[in-house]
């Protein structure tokens, strides 16, 4: 299986990676933080299964550009992966030919869960459309992956909570600083209690406990 998976911060295409991972014996996962990288993998051979695609990328006209992707990769489900959820956007995304659309503050597993569904020949259609809740679909666990820990990052302190918000956002420790308007020393020492809490060994691990959580 070949995946083209779009977003412009590199955590989240870490954090996301695993769970594609997930999906096939052997998953090949082509990445792009922008809508020109995307378009330049459409040569490639063999074309892709799946297009991963943010609305908020470099280079994206929000779902005005999805039919662009579509004519790039005529035979690939295109499936929108967006921290926008109104229902006006989704609308517009499944009008625009996309055959999902994952909103980011689904858990990873609710990911997988919607991939296969459209890989399965289906369009999912997230919860956000019908009811005025949050999707919940956490029903589907992944090999080698262990369950979502529920209430695990409400350990953490208001300001941890924020530099952890802000790291899964891809700033840097410095942007991170100035955001909060502390020292870089001090945003050190408030990650390195969030790794402890969450049980994180880096920030890509950190961004994946964040998603299994359902807290993006």
């Amino acid at each position: 299986m070949r995946v083209v998976l779009a977003d412009d911060h590199s955590l989240v295409r870490e954090a996301i990676k695993p769970w594609l991972e997930a999906l096939a014996p052997a998953v090949d996962i082509l990445e792009a933080g922008s809508l020109p990288e995307v378009l330049a993998y459409a040569p490639a051979s063999p074309s892709p299964n799946l297009v991963l695609l943010d609305l908020q990328m470099p280079g994206m006209n929000g779902t005005a550009s999805i039919g662009a992707v579509r004519a790039a990769f005529p035979t690939a489900a295109v499936v929108i992966v967006s921290g926008s959820a109104d229902r006006t956007t989704i609308t517009a995304a499944l009008n625009a030919g996309a055959r999902g659309y994952v909103p980011k503050t689904s858990p990873g597993r609710a990911l997988v869960n919607a991939l296969r569904i459209v890989l399965a020949g289906e369009t999912y259609l997230p919860t956000e459309i019908i009811t005025d809740g949050p999707a919940a679909d956490a029903s589907v666990g992944l090999p080698g992956m262990p369950p979502a820990r529920t209430g695990l990052l409400e350990t953490l302190s208001k300001r941890e909570a924020s530099a952890l918000r802000l790291l899964i956002a891809g700033k840097t420790n410095k942007q991170i600083a100035r955001d909060l308007e502390i020292e870089e020393i001090t945003v050190k020492v408030h990650l390195r209690n969030v790794y402890r809490k969450i049980e994180a060994s880096k920030r890509a691990d950190a961004v994946r406990i964040a998603m299994m959580e359902g807290w993006w």
